[in-house]
C-alpha cells in the first residue's frame, strides 16, 4: 500500500474508419471526442476540471484537433487560444493553455516527439508520466501547482485517428 495512490476515474476507447476518404471530417478526429465524452462522463467531470494532460502530438497539429476534439476549445478557436497563451505566458517552464477561468498544461514532459514517440509504447509512457506527475514525482518537469493537481488525463491515437483511447487519473477515492 501506499501514502499517495493515484485512482482510474475513467478508461474508455471509440473508433473511426481508418480510411481518411470514409470520414466526415478531416479538421478532427472523431475517436478523440467519442472517447472524450465517455470518459468525462464516467468521471463524472468537465474538460475544464482537469489541469493536466498528456495529448497524442505525434504532429503539432495534433496538439491542436486534440484541443478542439476534447472540447477545451471550440472548433476553430484552439490555434488562437494556444498561440495567446503563450504570448500571456512566455519565459514559464509549462505554459497553461487558458479558456475562460479553465487552464490546462499539455504534455509537460515535451510530448511524444521529445520522447522520440515510440510506437506501441507511447501510451505506457504517457501513463507513466501522469502518475509521476499526481504524486509530484516528475523532477524537472513537475508541474508546479497549488495543490490543486488532482486530476490529469492521457490521450492515445492510432491508425490516423482510427481508434482512440481516453485515460483519467487522479488522486482522490
Amino acid at each position: 500500500m501506499t501514502d499517495t495512490p493515484i485512482y482510474i476515474y475513467a478508461s474508455q476507447q471509440a473508433t473511426d474508419s481508418v480510411a481518411l476518404s470514409a470520414r466526415d471530417n478531416l479538421t478532427g478526429v472523431k475517436s478523440t471526442r467519442l472517447a472524450m465524452g465517455a470518459a468525462l462522463e464516467q468521471a463524472g467531470m468537465k474538460i475544464s476540471e482537469i489541469p493536466l494532460a498528456e495529448v497524442h502530438d505525434c504532429f503539432t497539429i495534433e496538439e491542436v484537433m486534440y484541443m478542439e476534439d476534447s472540447g477545451f476549445y471550440n472548433t476553430g478557436e484552439a490555434w488562437k487560444g494556444i498561440f495567446d497563451s503563450y504570448k500571456d505566458y512566455e519565459g514559464l517552464r509549462h505554459i497553461p493553455y487558458v479558456r475562460g477561468d479553465a487552464e490546462v498544461i499539455v504534455n509537460p514532459g515535451g510530448g511524444l516527439k521529445a520522447d522520440g514517440h515510440p510506437v506501441g509504447a507511447t501510451g505506457v509512457r504517457q501513463v507513466f508520466e501522469v502518475y509521476r506527475q499526481l504524486r509530484g514525482e516528475a523532477g524537472d518537469c513537475q508541474v508546479e501547482s497549488d495543490g490543486d493537481l488532482d486530476a490529469a488525463l492521457c490521450h492515445n491515437i492510432g491508425g490516423t485517428g482510427g481508434i482512440c483511447t481516453v485515460h483519467i487519473f487522479g488522486r482522490g477515492a
